[in-house]
């Protein structure tokens, strides 16, 4: 008996170190591989759109990385969301990322919030999903609670949460209550609007934001741009310039936040916006309804070619 034990042992023990070897293998390809992708950083390059009546294919053409999609009024418990969902389909189909946005309701209860955040994450094909929008901060209490409450459920349906930016002017307040509110600990990456006059000042915001939010969440840069007029708003800080300016701006901000894409995490740099819009169809008076790359009559801008000479996405690493 002693000898067919000893035999069945060495068997044994020789498939375990075998086995052990081609798991050890295993594992090192296998860390090999995220150590190989996790030393390449990229940084996409992003618009957002004023309506889903833009096609995919005339957004394709000027190599967008990320489309954000606002999904319209805010967010209801009976909505479906198949709008969004077939546009998101439409820009993957060109290698395009969506980000659609689902904005918060205030009004509904914390069960009407989560049914139409789960209805939002089960209908849309994408895997960034940003909630919510500008809150002010006479909201942003309540604002913190509904995202809390949205990040498990989108988790849940095996996707990502962005959290959504606060109005410009509010940023680094917003960040530090969102900080302070634990809201950091639920989410997977936060989105910012960095407008400033000059692609240096946009920058310096984009610093300030990532001194506040920890590394390891990307930041998404959702919207930032000029306007080229006319316009009467007042106090917008020096965001009217003219199309060429508005051209050279468009090249120094990508040159600029690309370059520093790894450092700061920063997943996209989204223009606002693809193109001009207005009340009716008519050109408005606000620095948003002229801050397109296209004019209201789908002419481009001299922007249009500074941002779509820029890859899709920049690679470092």
């Amino acid at each position: 008996m002693g000898r067919p034990w000893r035999f069945i042992a060495a068997f044994v023990l020789v498939a375990i170190v075998g086995g052990t070897r081609d798991y050890v293998s295993e594992q090192f390809e296998v860390t090999r591989a995220y150590a190989a992708e996790a030393s390449v950083h990229r940084t996409y390059k992003g618009i957002q759109v004023p309506d889903m009546s833009i096609r995919a294919r005339s957004l394709a053409a000027a190599h967008p990385g990320v489309v954000r999609i606002n999904a319209g009024r805010a967010a209801s418990p009976t909505r479906h969301f198949r709008d969004v969902a077939s546009y998101a389909a439409g820009l993957k189909s060109f290698g395009i990322r969506p980000l659609p946005m689902l904005k918060q309701n205030l009004s509904l209860t914390d069960a009407q919030w989560q049914s139409a955040v789960s209805a939002f994450a089960q209908a849309i094909p994408a895997t960034f999903l940003e909630i919510g929008n500008e809150p002010g901060p006479e909201a942003w209490d309540r604002y913190f609670h509904l995202a809390r409450l949205a990040a498990p459920i989108i988790h849940a349906h095996g996707k990502r949460m962005v959290l959504a930016a606060p109005m410009n002017v509010n940023t680094v307040e917003y960040l530090r209550a969102a900080k302070a509110a634990g809201v950091f600990t639920r989410v997977d990456g936060v989105a910012i609007h960095p407008y400033a006059s000059t692609p240096l000042r946009v920058q310096e915001r984009v610093g300030d934001a990532r001194r506040i939010v920890p590394w390891r969440l990307p930041l998404w840069i959702t919207e930032v741009g000029w306007g080229t007029g006319p316009n009467q708003d007042g106090g917008c800080g020096g965001l009217d310039v003219t199309a060429s300016d508005q051209a050279r701006y468009v090249a120094n901000l990508y040159n600029r936040l690309f370059e520093r894409g790894k450092m700061w995490n920063l997943a996209s740099v989204g223009y606002f916006v693809w193109n001009d819009y207005g009340p009716g169809g008519r050109p408005g008076n606000r620095v948003s309804d002229h801050s397109g790359l296209l004019r209201i009559d789908g002419t481009r801008k001299p922007a249009y070619a500074e941002y779509a000479a820029r890859p899709r996405a920049y690679r470092q690493g």
